[in-house]
């Protein structure tokens, strides 16, 4: 960020000065002045008028068997099921949406789940539901030339696909965004 104006001793005094600031008042104005070398803000209609109207289409899939069995030791709270290979760490059941968001997204996103040592294959496909529909999707939309642009909140998701598009020989650019709060203030950066 710029230190000269964003000074950690100054925080109390900027937060104090902008917080409440609604569309209509003069230090709304200049909050927007001091802000806009670090924000771009973009309005899709005036970016790409041209764009077609979003259209949502939910595909539902059933999880592998792994998934299933990780599945349903997180309900259990079966900390055995998730001994590492090693046998000394366990995985921490603390938040469970948390752990079942995982499960369902990818079962390697696990310490100690995917096989050792580590090698691409079709285990990457088979070990997860999501990523079994992604496979025939990827077929369907390659075939007709689209492209294709996925998001993930799990940067280890994001890993995962990877290693599957290397694998499958799909040419693949990733953009990790992440963003960072303290109390109140947030910072992004960009990797």
């Amino acid at each position: 960020m710029s230190p000269d104006i964003f000074a950690l001793d100054a925080v109390e005094e900027f937060v104090e000065r902008y917080t409440g600031v609604d569309d209509s008042t003069e230090r709304n104005l200049e909050l927007q002045i001091l802000l806009s070398p670090f924000l771009l803000r973009r309005v899709k209609s005036e970016v790409m008028a041209h764009l077609p109207k979003k259209t949502e289409v939910l595909l539902y899939t059933g999880m592998s068997d792994i998934q299933k069995k990780y599945y349903k030791a997180i309900l259990m709270k079966d900390l055995d099921a998730f001994n590492s290979t090693g046998g000394t760490s366990k995985t921490r059941l603390m938040n469970i949406l948390i752990q079942l968001r995982k499960c369902v997204n990818h079962p390697y996103l696990f310490d100690g789940v995917e096989p050792e040592p580590f090698q691409l294959g079709e285990h990457l496909v088979d070990a997860s539901g999501k990523l079994q529909v992604i496979d025939q999707l990827l077929i369907f939309l390659k075939a007709r030339g689209h492209k294709v642009l996925m998001f993930s909140q799990m940067t280890r998701m994001l890993d995962i696909i990877q290693d599957f598009l290397g694998y499958r020989g799909i040419h693949v650019v990733k953009l990790i965004i992440t963003t960072v709060f303290f109390n109140n203030y947030f910072y992004t950066h960009d990797n």
